[in-house]
């Protein structure tokens, strides 16, 4: 991956800011960084680990295809994700709602809610072309249809996918913009 000064990288599903501390060494002249994280916990994680910089939005909502609440199940770990019978409550919205920059770089792992939350990006993803790095095994059929739902908005990519374990966790779709 390419990363050039004043990009704009946007994690979904920001966990405990780790993803973006690596972007951050890796592109230290970012232009700005928004993260995502619905879970109050992992929130605090964020806020606390990435307090340091500038240039960088925390923010308490997840993603989704548009505002609402959902129900999410946060005591699952890894696992954690939106449940009908979820624990608490969370507030979602879409990305080309809240996020008017010209986006470059997407990072998103939501344990299963990846497609809507494109669906709700779908018009930056249109006007900016960002490179998308977007898991795609919390789900069956995620793989196919992450695929099949990012070459409908664009299809110009290149796609490249990586398994990070020796189980069935962690596979990843990387949509880089063709040249």
């Amino acid at each position: 991956l390419k990363f050039q000064n004043g990009d704009i990288f946007v994690d979904v599903g920001g966990f405990d800011g780790m993803t973006s501390l690596e972007f951050i060494k890796r592109c230290p002249n970012y232009g700005h960084i928004y993260i995502f994280e619905p879970s109050e916990e992992n929130f605090k994680k964020v806020v606390e680990n990435l307090k340091n910089y500038e240039r960088v939005s925390i923010v308490s909502k997840g993603l989704s295809d548009k505002k609402q609440i959902l129900k999410f199940s946060d005591s699952l770990g890894s696992k954690s994700g939106i449940s009908k019978n979820g624990n608490i409550e969370i507030k979602v919205d879409s990305l080309d709602h809240i996020v008017k920059d010209s986006i470059t770089f997407i990072k998103m792992d939501i344990e299963g809610a990846e497609s809507d939350a494109i669906s709700g990006a779908a018009n930056s993803i249109l006007k900016n072309h960002p490179i998308l790095i977007i898991s795609v095994y919390h789900k069956p059929d995620d793989i196919r249809k992450i695929f099949e739902q990012i070459y409908t908005i664009r299809d110009d990519y290149n796609v490249y996918l990586r398994h990070y374990t020796e189980g069935t966790d962690e596979t990843v779709m990387f949509f880089i913009p063709a040249e």
